[in-house]
């Protein structure tokens, strides 16, 4: 005899059945009741499913509801609040089911009562030295029911001789507009390069040769989409899910903004810090969520539309980075004690980890009073210190060459090099070791100076920067990194 779940499991299915034969986005008001009254049918079906599973042992449960329900759905009027993962993945980059070595996709210019148009190749801009396109693509609502929905960055597929070579997409959000009644039509920018190849034997680079592309764009919506909408900057770029375990909503990362000051770029554009610009938005540092509402009418369905536009020829030169900048014919490394007054000084990989910065570093200062004040703080997260803290141990009197910027002409290009202008010997923060917390930011440190020798005794009025030639070990929870020099850049008049 059959269990009450395994007939109630019947009628959801057969409800689920029905609601799959409805097509979503039709645009009929009728559809739309029928489509309401299926929603609630199959909601209180699988409650009273899963009541059944709790008394009766029986094996329908919300696991089959989840894999029966159509990918469409309706969600009540009225607001609400969604939960999302600080540390990933980002939802508002669509998984579009296609990777390196597998067969191209299929053009598909219209789904669900969307379709996308492309300008054709080149007309966005195209820059055959560097092999960059760059093109727009717009995608327009022929739905009779007007309904949130909102565009997501495009995926560009790169295929040759019917094998995916390349996929791109580096961008979440960049589009915070939603079509909305009377905006039936939106425009996304996307770009293709040969320096996103799958083959890291190519340093990623295409090799030369004829291609095709296809630009793949989703329609979407959902709780997660909408309260995201509203985290987004003035370019419609959204929080950077980038796995930082260790960013905590109160540390000084989530209180940096863009705008003027030496250090406006470090700012954690992270979903923990989300707080800390929205009061409306709560993040739980144990649970590594953050919980954000979203508006009444931002969205009214849960939906996600594929679009597949292309293909498109494409040419690679295997030329990704355009022409080789020229360097000097002779150039120095930071703590070489050989270079001399005028020539130029190149970084290089053997460098600290660490941005010293000043807005007070000018040779004048530097003649005047011996000493600098400056700023310091290394990289944290993913692919740099992973950790809540870093320590610099601070080398004592080093030998350090002075320099500033110099305009040159070479190759063609107009350039800003930096020449050596003065030597001198430099102590920082006495020698002492230096602790850079996340959670109180940069450390204030002072620069004192001994020995100062100006080329041709002329002493610079604007900005300098000062090279270091000594080790300056930085370590963190995980490991230490060595180097050679270090640098103390100049902030001044900006």
């Amino acid at each position: 005899m059959a269990t009450l779940a395994e007939v109630l499991g019947t009628y959801v299915q057969r409800l689920g059945d029905t609601a799959a034969g409805e097509r979503p986005l039709d645009g009929t008001d009728a559809a739309v009741r029928r489509k309401r009254g299926v929603r609630r049918g199959v909601t209180t079906g699988a409650s009273v499913v899963g009541i059944g599973i709790l008394f009766t042992g029986g094996t329908v449960g919300l696991g089959y509801y989840e894999s029966i329900q159509p990918p469409w759905y309706y969600l009540p009027e009225g607001g609400g609040t969604v939960v999302i993962a600080v540390d990933g993945p980002d939802p508002t980059i669509p998984d579009i089911g296609i990777e390196c070595g597998d067969p191209a996709p299929v053009a598909v210019p219209a789904a669900d009562g969307f379709t996308v148009e492309a300008l054709a190749p080149g007309d966005g801009g195209f820059h055959q030295e560097s092999d960059y396109v760059s093109s727009v693509i717009r995608v327009i609502n022929d739905n009779v029911e007007q309904f949130p929905a909102f565009v997501m960055s495009p995926t560009v597929v790169v295929v040759q001789d019917g094998v995916v070579v390349s996929v791109h997409n580096d961008a979440a959000f960049t589009e915070r507009l939603s079509f909305t009644p009377g905006r039936k039509a939106i425009p996304q920018h996307f770009q293709v390069s040969s320096w996103d190849a799958c083959d890291e034997s190519l340093d990623h680079v295409l090799p030369p040769g004829e291609y095709e592309y296809y630009v793949i764009t989703t329609v979407a919506n959902s709780p997660e989409i909408a309260a995201l909408s509203r985290a987004t900057d003035v370019y419609g770029q959204g929080p950077w899910f980038r796995g930082d375990r260790w960013l905590e909503p109160t540390d000084w990362e989530c209180s940096v903004h863009d705008g003027n000051g030496p250090f406006s770029g470090w700012s954690a554009n992270a979903p923990a810090c989300l707080p800390r610009v929205r009061p409306e938005f709560a993040c739980d540092a144990q649970a590594r969520t953050v919980t954000m509402p979203y508006s009444d009418g931002r969205v009214t369905r849960v939906f996600s539309a594929q679009l597949v536009s292309g293909p498109f020829p494409y040419t690679s030169t295997g030329n990704a980075w355009a022409e080789e900048i020229p360097l000097a014919e002779v150039s120095y490394a930071p703590d070489d004690p050989t270079a001399q007054c005028g020539e130029e000084i190149q970084g290089d990989e053997r460098g600290a980890p660490a941005h010293f910065i000043s807005t007070t570093l000018n040779g004048t200062s530097v003649e005047e009073t011996g000493r600098t004040e400056a700023e310091v703080w290394v990289d944290f997260g993913p692919e740099a210190f992973e950790s809540r803290t870093a320590t610099l141990d601070m080398p004592g009197s080093s030998p350090a060459l002075l320099t500033a910027n110099d305009e040159v002409t070479r190759g063609g290009y107009n350039l800003s090099v930096e020449v050596v202008v003065g030597k001198a010997r430099v102590t920082v923060n006495d020698g002492r070791d230096i602790t850079i917390s996340r959670a109180t930011g940069p450390a204030n440190v002072r620069l004192e100076y001994d020995g100062i020798e100006w080329c041709d005794g002329v002493v610079p009025t604007g900005g300098i920067g000062v090279y270091v030639g000594a080790p300056l070990p930085v370590s963190a929870d995980d490991g230490t990194r060595d180097s050679q020099w270090f640098h103390v850049y100049s902030y001044y008049g900006y």
